[in-house]
């Protein structure tokens, strides 16, 4: 876990089994990713309970266009991750 209680490595393997979910409703696997980046937002942590919120920037392909997309997960009071899609995020760094 790091410090603040969260667990990036735990949600963003949550963010993406979020994904897998939706592409294999459309045919697709996680070959299409080609890109993703993982950060933890540090001000949203204990406003879902404890750690804060992890992001997941991915981008894949569907149906021959580039996808991007945000996924964000938090705890929510137990040792299970919550995963939200989002087509923003908060917290963002930039590298």
């Amino acid at each position: 876990k790091d410090a603040d209680g969260t667990n990036a490595e735990k949600a963003q393997s949550a963010a993406f089994n979020t994904l897998e979910k939706f592409l294999k409703r459309k045919g697709e696997d996680l070959s299409t990713v080609y890109s993703y980046k993982t950060w933890i937002d540090i001000k949203s942590a204990n406003q879902h309970g404890p750690g804060a919120d992890i992001w997941t920037f991915i981008e894949h392909t569907l149906g021959g266009k580039n996808v991007k997309v945000y996924i964000m997960c938090h705890l929510h009071g137990r040792d299970e991750y919550v995963c939200h899609p989002s087509r923003k995020a908060t917290g963002e760094i930039k590298w």
